[in-house]
């Protein structure tokens, strides 16, 4: 299981080896402006459930369950509100919202969305769209609501807030110069995509080290995007780097970068327009809000720069784009010193490969060896 650790410019270790840094939440968020008291959990269904020996993934297996049965929503709204109440599970806010509107515990629904929007993420447009808010739209209130919601995107968009997680090898004292990896996640994502156990297993086999950022625009606390400017995502890059100059010392020449989707096609422009400080990339399923920028990161870093190592990858099953937008990129590195390969992952979704793991371990040591 994962403990994600949230800090005001503060380095927690996860594990010996992890360090997660965040930024201040935003201070200047608007007032609830629905007023509606705070929901409790029903007591008795507490204890009938005996919530309070049990973590949070039990409880969530537990909601499963009722979710299952069909006929148990009322013991799954005590469930989640429960848990919400005792672990602040901002992440859980929406959902907790979503199931109270859908079975017209309106003021409860109001509380959470309210909760979610001010402290996680909330799109408006999203809660229009969704059935199960349907008891809300319908409310008196809800251009209220809708206003409120919106206000609170905007402050999240412009407030500068960001998380990254750092991982390294298990023996690493911070001294010695070492190769580093960027994660970059896709859109709507965070940086947590790229941490966990194969992380470490791969930072320990290889003596690297690697930096998961988290897109330069927040959606929200748990949410985030890239920019339509790889220059301006690239500084936000540079600053989660040298926020972790006390951590880590970095071989000159061997930064690198993997991403998936938005990330993916954004690890590809930083690479091609910096070839003086990243040695290659690892792109997965690219995709872009923006357009194809790659020909114009090649001609940023110009086509006679060193020769860097580019890998990309699609899933069979996910549609032509990744695929085409992968083929396209080759192609405009057949112009260049570089070394491109491609595969193609069986598959039916846009989402990480399946031995993702492994892939990512041997593409690395390709990438930093130079072939």
């Amino acid at each position: 299981m994962k403990l994600f650790i949230y800090c005001s410019f503060l380095t927690l270790p996860l594990s010996a080896k992890t360090v997660v840094k965040e930024a201040p939440l935003p201070s200047n968020m608007p007032a609830a402006t629905i007023s509606v008291e705070v929901p409790v959990a029903d007591s008795e269904l507490v204890k009938k459930w005996q919530l309070e020996s049990l973590n949070r993934a039990q409880i969530e297996a537990l909601v499963k369950s009722c979710d299952d049965k069909k006929n148990q929503v009322v013991d799954a709204i005590a469930m989640l509100t429960w848990l919400v109440e005792k672990q602040e599970c901002a992440d859980l806010f929406l959902e907790v919202a979503a199931r109270n509107a859908e079975a017209k515990n309106v003021e409860a629904a109001w509380y959470w969305l309210q909760r979610a929007a001010r402290e996680n993420e909330c799109d408006a447009g999203e809660i229009q769209s969704d059935p199960r808010f349907a008891s809300l739209i319908a409310d008196t209130r809800w251009q209220t609501g809708k206003s409120f919601l919106l206000s609170c995107a905007e402050i999240w968009k412009s407030s500068g807030f960001y998380r990254d997680v750092l991982t390294l090898p298990s023996n690493y004292d911070g001294k010695k110069a070492i190769p580093l990896v960027l994660g970059l996640h896709g859109f709507g994502s965070q940086p947590e995509d790229f941490s966990g156990d194969d992380h470490q297993k791969i930072c320990n086999d290889l003596n690297v080290a690697f930096l998961s950022v988290s897109g330069s625009i927040p959606i929200g606390r748990n949410t985030f995007m890239w920019s339509a400017s790889y220059e301006n995502d690239w500084q936000h890059i540079q600053q989660a780097i040298k926020r972790h100059g006390d951590e880590v010392t970095i071989l000159h020449g061997k930064i690198s970068a993997i991403g998936f989707s938005q990330g993916g096609q954004l690890a590809a422009d930083v690479t091609a327009s910096h070839p003086e400080q990243l040695c290659g990339c690892i792109v997965m399923s690219p995709g872009s809000r923006y357009g194809n920028r790659f020909r114009e990161a090649l001609e940023k870093g110009g086509k006679n720069s060193r020769p860097q190592t580019y890998f990309f990858s699609w899933i069979s099953g996910e549609g032509d784009g990744p695929k085409i937008r992968s083929n396209e990129m080759v192609k405009m590195l057949g112009a260049t010193k570089a070394h491109a390969y491609r595969h193609e992952f069986p598959g039916k979704s846009h989402s990480f490969p399946r031995g993702y793991a492994d892939y990512f371990s041997i593409a690395l040591q390709v990438i930093l060896e130079g072939k």
